[in-house]
């Protein structure tokens, strides 16, 4: 008995050791939250990783009352993270979509969404969702209020219904925080394909020292080749496959593991069909479809209906190298060739101003208007124009409006006396009268204004004083009415007239172009940002905020007037015909090519804008000199 009761008392002792101390997990725990950066996932205590035991089971045992919420590990898919709170009685998981923004370059980088607004961080997304109590989903109506902290430092991962084994002070001292896996295994996508053993997944833990897993230890799982009988499309490196329409989370009701759970019960149920769309890599892949290399590594009865959103790069709609025209030589030419400038100055003098707006109307309402193919989607300029990976859109706009305000300025420019040249600005002001009044194009209205109110213009002072001699009405016209209208567009305090076809774009565009640097003043406003942005932000008492949230506003009620625009423009050219060399003409295409020539025209944009000031300005000398003479 006395030997009995001494084993006993060595088993206790042991058992006693092995047990987690409370006392330093807390402190741990406080040193988790304390000291990692508030960039890092780890230092907010609503996110569990990988802490929480039975997986799903073990979140929703955590949420007990409604609104209350926590973010843990998406087992299925590393690198992923999963939402779970409590609506209505019912807990609800839903997978936090990441969006890869410009990929496989130097500038790609990931944001996190649900269904509207994307952030850089998932500690932002949560924040935004918790201030704003807006619903996590449309459909779910859930809204997270009340976050619940996680009880177990993330530095020391338990395995399946085991405690975490007591650190000692030498490992709070030398322990490494558990890494995120890297880029390729987060864009990696995983699909489970065999039923969950536990007996291995505590096998592993138990293989690691003191029971510390860090989550880069994780072994990628390979993809699996599955077919389903739904049809699919291809998206970049990625290929999606779609069986039911997507709700958001991991299925129609938010909880999307109970499929999963059925499929892989053993029994000879019928397979459930998916729901929701499924992301596979092709990375792994033999030719014939099976894995080209084992693993080990058996996926857990998790999230298995995954909505992932899909990384959109959206392509330019200027077609440089497939387009050609009658205006310019079919080999390499010149800047401003000069039979290409004679025929675009015949045309503008020969044509009724109202023409002349309808072609550039015209293109406007095909870059913006018109539905996009491809990997567009269907959406139009002006939807992708407002939305966070439309910048190749907003990027089209800008330079339309640059290429329509230098060939407005060149076309002055080059006219030999003062008098030719002003009846060629009287031309553009009736062009830009025609435009933003019988059409409602306030879009082109704003690119020939932007011509027109260029320094090498009004520099022009015997032209000026001409057109105020022969053409009255048009320099009354431009001073009293077009330019203080085009000041008001600019700070947004102009109402929008009911037949407008085209918004006034270019702030919205401009804004959602501007860098830090640009923000902070370090770098000097030029071009567009000049004459649209900088003329508020450095007279406006508040900085020009009050009119940037006025331009925003208004951005977020555009898509909602698409229709209106739509039926408005059918109605502005209905009975319209067109003339192509003309619509060449107005086309950015031609204007690149045409300004900077047909090697220029491969440089970059921000080079060849700012370059093409220096041959204004060599052009504005050349017609002072002339003046000067006369």
């Amino acid at each position: 008995m006395d030997l009995q009761t001494v084993n006993q008392d060595e088993n206790c002792r042991v058992n006693a050791s092995m047990e987690p101390s409370e006392e330093a997990t807390r402190k741990l725990l406080e040193r988790e939250l304390r000291l990692l950066d508030p960039r890092d996932l780890r230092s907010h205590a609503w996110y569990h990783g990988s802490t929480l035991r039975n997986g799903r089971k073990g979140a929703e045992a955590e949420v007990p009352n409604d609104g209350d919420f926590l973010v843990r590990d998406c087992a299925s898919q590393p690198g992923n993270y999963v939402l779970t709170v409590r609506w209505k009685g019912q807990p609800l998981h839903f997978v936090i979509n990441k969006v890869v923004l410009q990929p496989d370059t130097v500038y790609e980088r990931a944001q996190y969404q649900f269904e509207d607004d994307a952030f850089d961080t998932v500690a932002d997304l949560i924040t935004f969702y918790v201030g704003s109590g807006r619903p996590i989903s449309q459909a779910s109506g859930a809204r997270i209020i009340s976050p619940k902290p996680r009880s177990i430092p993330i530095t020391c991962l338990a395995s399946v219904n085991q405690s975490c084994s007591s650190p000692s002070a030498t490992s709070l001292s030398t322990f490494s925080p558990p890494r995120l896996p890297r880029k390729q295994q987060r864009s990696q996508s995983l699909t489970p394909q065999q039923p969950f053993h536990p007996e291995n997944d505590q096998h592993q833990f138990r293989s690691q020292p003191n029971h510390l897993v860090q989550s880069s230890t994780l072994p990628r799982a390979p993809p699996i080749q599955n077919q389903l009988s739904s049809g699919s499309f291809s998206l970049g490196r990625q290929k999606i496959t779609r069986g039911y329409p997507a709700s958001g989370s991991d299925s129609g009701n938010g909880s999307g593991d109970s499929e999963f759970e059925a499929n892989n019960s053993g029994g000879n149920n019928p397979p459930i069909p998916i729901k929701g769309v499924i992301i596979r890599s092709h990375y792994g892949l033999s030719n014939d479809g099976q894995n080209g290399h084992g693993s080990d590594y058996e996926l857990s009865a998790e999230e298995q209906l995954v909505v992932a959103a899909p990384s959109f790069e959206i392509l330019t709609l200027l077609d440089m190298e497939g387009f050609s025209t009658l205006l310019l030589p079919a080999n390499d030419h010149r800047p401003l060739d000069p039979t290409a400038l004679r025929g675009v100055s015949g045309m503008l003098h020969d044509s009724a101003p109202r023409i002349l707006a309808s072609h550039l109307t015209r293109l406007d309402l095909e870059l913006i208007l018109q539905p996009g193919m491809g990997n567009r989607f269907g959406l139009s300029g002006l939807e992708l124009a407002t939305l966070p990976h439309g910048r190749q859109a907003r990027l089209d706009l800008i330079e339309r409006s640059e290429c329509i305000k230098l060939l407005v300025a060149v076309t002055i420019l080059a006219g030999t006396t003062a008098i030719e040249r002003a009846a060629t600005i009287s031309k553009w002001i009736k062009v830009a009268i025609d435009t933003k009044t019988a059409l409602g194009n306030l879009y082109g209205f704003c690119g020939v204004m932007l011509g027109l109110c260029l320094p090498q213009i009004q520099r022009l002072a015997n032209t000026w004083h001409l057109l105020r001699q022969k053409h009255t009405d048009e320099a009354f016209n431009f001073e009293a009415k077009l330019r203080p209208t085009l000041r008001a567009m600019n700070e947004c305090t102009n109402p929008q007239a009911p037949n407008t076809t085209l918004p006034h774009l270019l702030p919205v565009a401009l804004l959602g172009e501007r860098g830090l640097d640009d923000v902070l003043g370090t770098v000097a406003a030029s071009g567009l940002v000049a004459a649209i942005l900088s003329s508020w932000e450095n007279s406006a008492p508040d900085c020009g905020l009050s009119i940037v949230w006025a331009h925003l506003e208004a951005a977020r009620k555009l898509t909602e007037s698409l229709p209106l625009f739509r039926r408005n423009a059918e109605i502005a050219l209905e009975g319209s015909r067109s003339d192509e060399l003309l619509l060449d003409a107005f086309r950015t295409e031609f204007h690149i090519k045409f300004l900077w020539g047909s090697r220029g025209a491969a440089v970059a944009p921000e080079e060849r804008h700012l370059k093409f000031t220096q041959v204004l300005d060599a052009m504005f000398e050349k017609c002072t000199t002339s003046e000067a003479a006369a």
